[in-house]
């Protein structure tokens, strides 16, 4: 078996060299020569993310959720898998981590090994840039560490043509992806002397290092997977539970994970048992949606200004207002009105009624302006706002989006005053006060 590995090995290579390969009678020419797929970035430190993250760094999106999910299959399939369905804009790339040794280029796929890194050089042209001499200041650091945790240094391969499936059949026509290179701590010889508490902050950096990379090269679309839980000997529950914690936290140039990344997909591949894929599965996998705890939502409630074209269903915005309505008020006066807007004319009108911060509401499916009578109650600011929040919190569990458009104390572009601008629009009598409007619609 490890023949026919080195054997296979070789002969990927000899493609590269020749820049064709022939798949079910026909020729293949490779886009990009030998020379050209060699080229790599070592990044030893954090410095060249620092400069792009303090550069005025915009996100993929001010909007929206990043998905997430978790499959059986390998890693180069779920990259071919995203870029069959279409939905990978042309001018980007989806990244794969590569699970790399961090002193030997390509692992033991010279010696025939078989783990991630192994076959993905056995499918690709990856092992021309790792053996590259642009790729030697990473080996070369790592080594004289002298340390089998290796450390958060990375090589990044731009340009990688995948030629061959899982299965190691050759393609119809070679896949772009590009790959971060970065060793996983390798606890099979034990912890080097650092506590459990040490070792998990290790890991943590070198993900953070990993999201750090992919957000400062600005790729959007990440393969991950079970990461250091085969031979380097670490547990895919504690593993799958640190990303998890990461990804939750990260921030780079103050952006979250939603707003840096479209699409993070887990590739770990049922080998000999379902261990590691079930660890990440209960975490990252897609489930039949639970209804949010109260902390649950209030975590995870995030401001939505970019919706996705349909309505909200009728009994869903019912249950958003029921919450608005059932908030409490002062000395339970109960002072709220709630008004629903669909109609694409009204929310274009809502939509100017302020200066700025409200012209999303002309692409929202709906919006609940929030208005109380001053003559009900003297806290009528505070009892809009709670119940302002407590429907925001009902959209969250119900997979709404939304964001509070402040009404009071603001005013239009000609200097009028916004709240008498939303009166005229709802045809509202001058007693009526204006806190906010909320614009709802399905995140995009």
């Amino acid at each position: 078996m490890r023949q026919d590995r080195i054997r296979l090995l070789e002969e990927t290579l000899e493609l590269f060299r020749d820049g064709r390969y022939e798949c079910e009678g026909k020729p293949v020419v490779l886009p990009q020569s030998e020379d050209e797929l060699k080229t790599c970035t070592v990044y030893l430190d954090d410095s060249s993310f620092a400069q792009a993250e303090e550069a005025g760094y915009l996100p993929y999106r001010e909007d929206g959720r990043c998905e997430y999910s978790c499959e059986n299959i390998d890693t180069y399939g779920m990259a071919r898998k995203w870029i069959g369905e279409g939905k990978i804009p042309a001018d980007e790339s989806v990244a794969v981590l590569n699970f790399a040794n961090a002193v030997h280029p390509g692992g033991g796929v010279r010696k025939g090994a078989s783990a991630q890194e192994e076959n993905l050089c056995c499918e690709s042209s990856l092992l021309l840039s790792l053996e590259s001499a642009q790729a030697d200041p990473y080996y070369t650091y790592n080594w004289n560490l002298h340390s089998y945790m290796g450390s958060d240094a990375i090589i990044v391969t731009p340009e990688v043509l995948v030629i061959r499936d899982g299965e190691k059949k050759f393609l119809p026509e070679p896949v772009r992806v590009s790959v971060i290179t970065c060793a996983a701590p390798n606890i099979t010889w034990g912890m080097e002397g650092m506590s459990r508490q040490e070792y998990m902050a290790m890991f943590r950096k070198r993900i953070e290092a990993v999201l750090r990379c992919c957000a400062a090269l600005r790729y959007r679309h990440i393969v991950l997977g079970a990461w250091g839980c085969g031979a380097f000997g670490n547990d895919a529950v504690q593993i799958a539970g640190l990303f998890h914690e990461v990804l939750d936290t990260f921030r780079f140039s103050g952006y979250t994970a939603d707003q840096l990344y479209a699409r993070i997909g887990f590739a770990v591949l049922v080998r000999r048992n379902t261990y590691n894929f079930d660890a990440f599965n209960n975490v990252f996998g897609k489930k039949e949606e639970q209804p949010k705890s109260v902390l649950a939502a209030i975590r995870s409630r995030h401001s939505t200004r970019i919706y996705r074209n349909g309505p909200i269903a009728a009994d869903v915005l019912e249950k958003i207002l029921e919450a608005g309505r059932l908030a409490p008020s002062s000395r339970n006066l109960k002072p709220c009105r709630l008004i629903t807007t669909e109609d694409r004319e009204t929310l274009a009108k809502l939509a100017q009624a302020k200066k700025a911060g409200g012209a999303f509401l002309s692409k929202a499916a709906a919006a609940i302006t929030v208005t109380a009578s001053e003559n009900i109650s003297d806290t009528w600011i505070e009892d809009c706002s709670i119940a302002m929040s407590y429907m925001q919190l009902a959209a969250e569990e119900l997979n709404v989006g939304s964001c509070w458009v402040q009404i009071h104390l603001r005013k239009d572009a000609d200097g009028n005053d916004a709240e008498d601008n939303v009166r005229r629009i709802l045809g509202l009598s001058a007693d009526m006060r204006i806190v906010g409007i909320l614009s709802l619609g399905l995140p995009a």
